[in-house]
């Protein structure tokens, strides 16, 4: 997403977009011309040793006959060294390749490679020339990685993805359209309106003509302006690399079909500019990402509204074989239609805390592979997982192991985001076996049947997330939880941090439903509370077991057998030992209204021991990672080097906000700052 992720970021612009694709290209094309220059000593084998195919021959002599250039190059070389000069001509046109592309659109250089497929190509025959004469061993040991790179990285080392909030799409429309004499007010338009307009310009996109006149004219707006460039940069990569050059265009905050078909309508205005009208178009993958819990209740509703959709259902390559009445044919690599769904883990769990968004994922995950299922279609599953607790984060092959199967099914998509990336990958030993048990999990639970969980267990979770959303909504909507949250965390320090992929909050606006889940999560995190992974666990089981008549059995029973309970459980027994409620008074005393203050935390703190004596219950532990004791082992040891930086925290806020000195308060910022690196090190998360 580096480079393209604009969700409420005004930074990212087309050019930014541009100039990382840009850069991942060269990065790659300088790769192979490391490894060719690291291949070339070794490949020096003559042929009075080592016979050569006559294909490699061939090509190698009509490479010399091409060009003057290349063959002075080789005056040096011993014309024995087949295997060597062939690299020479490798090399000689990843050069032109690289000179191609600093040169853009300018005169065309000859013997540049047009895609990574000719690479992989001059690689393979002397791959092959080298095994069929002796070399298999060679090939193992010294040139198949390179080709493994070839195939997996090509020219532009990662696809880029795009991604935009629903909102800002249906913005540009509304100026589109009303520029286009098409519509007055898109936006005030109902559903049904909305489909229907789009549908029209997917068929017909020569309608906003007149709005590419206005652009020309510079009387459009930036985000449109921007939102047209963008998609016309997509479609000049697509179709100039191929299908694969381009990733998703991820559509944040998806609310119904209307939202997908504003992109799938740019995709079709922009291709038929940089192509041509009724032009083929390479499929770009249009990804709904459904972020709140109402969205994943009505998760395979949405799905389903997509898939019977015509110019959507066209788009993927749904409609009958042979026929012509679909409005575009689309390429896909795939041997049946394939769509990508993205489900957010921090929204959710922001907007309606940890156990209702852990299940409304979960079920989501379930009825979205039941509808493509129906229709044929290959579903991925997205998941847009952050590092903390409260955003997804965890064991990565427990949650693998948690997911229903027939929403894995051998692949799925990941987010790897901020400090997880250096916990993970940093170290070659650690990537390593983190990717063998993410492979090992994806392997073991796409194996398993893809049973439906047992109804008592839907019913009983279905009971537990109302139950404990309606106490985290009842913690949140309290009428002095923005003041707690403002005062009593150090949020406000948080925002100034020069870090983070994208502004804190959405719009300028303060308050929670603007602030983003990534500096929400990370707030509560730096003063021990870690509620959001958590919260409201405790009265939904007090409340569920009571309707049972005290009866545990059945929740234990769920964490025995069912995997998807037992990880939500785990992961909240980790939150819980890692918060402190003595240190979470701390931050709260720094709250104005002392009162409010108190009852708040004394809110929170209630809910803690409730959840705390919940998880006990159904583990069956006396104390909190009873049976992880190397895991409780290792916060008892961190904990003591972090309370202090906690406490100090605490007294540079309350001093900072009792200060009027510019200068003694930038110190101060400075100071925080650095408590706040000191805390987030101690608790190896930020948000």
């Amino acid at each position: 997403w580096i480079g393209g992720d604009r969700d409420g970021n005004p930074y990212v612009t087309a050019d930014v977009t541009r100039n990382a694709i840009q850069l991942q290209r060269r990065f790659a094309i300088e790769h192979h011309l490391e490894e060719v220059r690291r291949l070339k000593p070794t490949l020096a084998m003559s042929v009075q040793q080592t016979a050569v195919s006559p294909a490699l021959q061939q090509a190698l002599a009509a490479a010399e006959a091409s060009t003057g250039e290349f063959a002075s190059l080789l005056a040096h070389n011993s014309a024995a060294e087949t295997y060597h000069r062939w690299m020479k001509w490798i090399e000689f046109r990843l050069l032109a390749t690289l000179a191609a592309d600093e040169q853009a659109a300018q005169n065309p250089i000859a013997h540049a490679y047009a895609s990574a497929a000719e690479l992989a190509a001059d690689a393979k025959l002397f791959a092959e020339s080298i095994a069929a004469h002796g070399g298999q061993q060679i090939v193992a040991t010294l040139v198949r990685s390179w080709l493994d790179q070839i195939e997996t990285f090509g020219f532009q080392f990662a696809r880029m993805d795009v991604r935009q909030e629903s909102g800002a799409h249906e913005t540009v429309w509304t100026e589109l359209l009303r520029c286009a004499g098409l519509a007055d007010d898109y936006a005030a338009l109902d559903e049904p309106e909305k489909r229907a307009l789009l549908d029209r310009i997917i068929r017909e996109p020569r309608l906003l003509r007149a709005v590419t006149e206005l652009e020309a004219q510079g009387e459009l707006s930036d985000l449109t302006r921007e939102t047209a460039q963008l998609f016309r940069l997509l479609a000049k990569l697509s179709r100039d690399d191929g299908p694969g050059a381009i990733g998703a265009a991820i559509i944040s905050m998806t609310h119904a079909v209307s939202d997908v078909l504003e992109v799938l309508a740019l995709w079709r205005w922009a291709w038929d500019e940089v192509v041509g009208e009724g032009k083929p178009m390479h499929g770009l993958r249009i990804v709904p990402l459904l972020e709140t819990i109402d969205d994943l209740e009505h998760a395979g509703g949405l799905l389903n509204e997509l898939l019977t959709d015509e110019a959507y259902s066209s788009y993927l390559g749904l409609s009958a074989p042979g026929d012509t009445t679909a409005p575009f044919a689309v390429r896909w690599q795939a041997s049946r239609p394939e769509q990508m769904v993205m489900v957010g883990y921090s929204d959710s769990t922001k907007d309606g805390g940890y156990l209702a968004a852990v299940w409304n994922l979960n079920d989501a995950q379930r009825t979205l592979a039941e509808t493509a299922q129906q229709y044929g279609v290959h579903l991925v599953v997205f998941h847009g997982r952050g590092g903390a607790l409260g955003r997804g984060g965890g064991p990565a092959a427990r949650a693998i192991l948690s997911l229903p199967p027939s929403a894995v099914d051998g692949s799925f998509r990941i987010t790897e985001q901020g400090e997880v990336l250096a916990e993970r990958f940093d170290d070659p030993a650690i990537a390593y076996r983190h990717l063998e048990q993410v492979t090992w999990a994806t392997l073991l639970v796409s194996g398993l049947p893809a049973e439906t969980p047992d109804v008592k267990w839907q019913e009983a979770m279905n009971k537990l997330a109302d139950l404990a959303q309606r106490r985290y909504r009842q913690l949140i909507e309290d009428k002095d939880f923005l003041t707690f949250f403002e005062q009593g965390t150090p949020i406000s320090e948080i925002e100034r941090l020069p870090l983070g992929s994208r502004p804190a909050r959405r719009q300028a606006t303060r308050s929670l439903q603007t602030l983003r889940a990534i500096p929400w999560t990370f707030a509560w995190t730096q003063c021990r509370q870690i509620f959001p992974a958590w919260f409201g666990l405790g009265t939904a089981v007090q409340e569920f077991v009571g309707q049972q008549g005290g009866d545990w059995s059945g929740l234990k029973s769920m964490y025995a057998q069912w995997p998807a309970f037992r990880a939500m459980i785990d992961n909240a027994e980790l939150a819980l030992a890692k918060a402190d409620m003595g240190i979470a008074r701390r931050y709260a005393a720094l709250v104005e209204k002392r009162q409010a203050a108190e009852r708040i935390v004394t809110m929170i703190s209630e809910e803690h021991q409730l959840s705390r004596g919940a998880v006990l219950m159904i583990t069956g532990q006396s104390e909190l990672l009873g049976g992880t004791p190397w895991l409780a082992a290792s916060i008892g040891q961190r904990n003591p080097h972090v309370d202090p930086i906690n406490f100090i925290q605490v007294e540079l806020l309350k001093r900072l906000r009792a200060c009027d000195d510019d200068a003694q308060r930038d110190t101060l910022r400075h100071m925080i700052r650095e408590s706040v690196q000191g805390v987030a090190a101690g608790m190896r998360t930020t948000g």
